[in-house]
């Protein structure tokens, strides 16, 4: 009797859970990733933080060695650090035929994403098909974490524009630096 009050505890527990949270920090990928500069690939990774933006909540994503000599808990800075970005797709439409379709179609366009190595985008490491704790469809992608954190706020001058013609070389030396 204790073992079905525990699990119908954890159940009701991952019900209330919102969009893009996990039920566990530790996420198992089907093929592992291996990411240019570090000797190595991971298929299992640690989640941490998690912030929340309009369609998907982002955690910053750090693998864990499987041999278990270093502590998951322990922030390194020898590893890789990623983006895992979780999509939860909990609409009763993506458990029809059809909608499961284009979540099929969303994770093929991701993985064909895989393949494009350019400076001017961040790169897309892996991804995976999941269920949500609400038994929904989920997406996790795993991307190339930015150094300034990705935000044109970040490349703003501080002082501001003094006047459209500022604007537009801002916007200009921007396009020149990417191209």
């Amino acid at each position: 009797m204790a073992k079905q009050e525990v699990e119908r505890r954890r159940k009701k527990s991952l019900e209330q859970l919102d969009d893009g949270e996990l039920a566990s920090r530790e996420l198992i990928l089907d093929e592992p990733i291996r990411v240019e500069g570090y000797e190595g690939s991971w298929k299992t990774w640690n989640l941490f933080g998690g912030r929340r933006d309009m369609l998907w909540t982002t955690y910053i994503a750090e693998p864990i060695e499987t041999d278990g000599t270093i502590d998951p808990n322990f922030v390194r800075t020898t590893v890789p650090t990623l983006w895992a970005q979780v999509i939860d797709l909990n609409r009763p439409f993506y458990l029809t035929d059809q909608g499961k379709k284009k979540v099929d179609s969303l994770v093929t366009e991701i993985r064909r994403l895989q393949i494009i190595k350019s400076d001017h985008i961040l790169r897309v490491y892996g991804v995976k098909r999941d269920r949500t704790p609400k038994g929904g469809e989920r997406v996790v992608i795993f991307v190339e974490r930015p150094v300034d954190g990705g935000l044109l706020k970040s490349r703003l001058p501080s002082s501001g524009f003094d006047c459209p013609t500022a604007i537009v070389s801002f916007i200009a030396g921007l396009i020149r630096s990417i191209y």
